[in-house]
């Protein structure tokens, strides 16, 4: 049964929670999409941009599969170009899940509400299951995301705030971290220092003034390309290091693509 329509105020103010979205195009390529997702009664919301392959991808097979990670080399991999990712065959639709997921949810698309910017896209859940224990909350892995969300908004962001934001999770990294954050860490440090080299190369990086009370500064070639708009685009491309790594995402059978972070009900780069 469809559920009342919520306001964009009602759906900001939702509890969102960061999870790990793999999907199927109907050619069967496998998309990988770090997104925040709202559980509502007993659905998951998703509110993927437009354009966006995780969107086209579940109105063509109208499926999805959730993926629970503490794996955060998995998000901080999406922003910074590291793409392959081994996955599993789902066991009850055609899909994939992660390998490193704690536990995967598979999903079916049961209401798609069409809208010019961010359908919202209702997904009941077809079956799901554990691989493995969760060890409790790292503050780490915490700033991880943090940190993979400031570095996919590279070009939305005035660079001395990224600086002060990046700076203070710094402090969690250096006294909570393992391996597998102090990887995902320095990989974000790195696509941090690619931008900030690039745009000093090139002045029309420079952020343009902002253009309304409480809206952020943007960069000039980010506004010029909207004519001054100031609209927000559905992606917005990042200045940093592509390709696989090849000691974290091997590639071959079960490595799949990952691409910059959405969300359920933020303002961020589409999937």
């Amino acid at each position: 049964m469809p559920q009342p329509c919520l306001s964009r105020e009602q759906r900001m103010n939702e509890q969102i929670f960061e999870a790990i979205v793999t999907t199927l195009s109907a050619g069967g390529q496998a998309h990988i999409a770090p997104m925040g997702i709202c559980y509502q009664d007993e659905a998951i919301a998703l509110m993927p941009f437009k354009p966006s392959a995780t969107l086209d991808n579940i109105v063509a097979t109208g499926h999805a599969v959730l993926n629970i990670v503490t794996d955060t080399r998995v998000f901080a991999g999406c922003v910074t170009g590291r793409g392959r990712w081994p996955t599993r065959a789902c066991e009850r639709i055609e899909g994939v899940r992660l390998h490193c997921a704690l536990r995967h949810i598979e999903l079916k698309l049961i209401e798609c509400r069409d809208d010019p910017r961010r359908p919202l896209l209702r997904m009941a859940p077809v079956h799901e299951a554990e691989h493995a224990r969760f060890d409790g909350f790292n503050r780490a892995q915490a700033a991880v995301i943090e940190g993979a969300v400031l570095i996919s908004r590279l070009h939305l962001l005035a660079p001395g705030k990224i600086d002060q934001e990046m700076d203070y999770l710094q402090i969690a990294i250096d006294k909570t971290a393992g391996p597998n954050e102090r990887q995902a860490w320095q990989w974000l440090r790195q696509a941090q220092a690619s931008h900030r080299a690039a745009a000093a190369k090139a002045p029309s990086l420079q952020l343009s003034p902002a253009r309304g009370e409480g809206e952020k500064p943007r960069p000039k070639a980010f506004c010029d390309s909207l004519g001054g708009q100031g609209r927000r685009p559905a992606a917005v491309p990042l200045a940093t290091a592509a390709g696989p790594h090849p000691n974290l995402s091997p590639e071959g059978e079960g490595a799949q693509h990952s691409a910059p972070f959405s969300t359920a009900a933020k303002g961020r780069p589409a999937p």
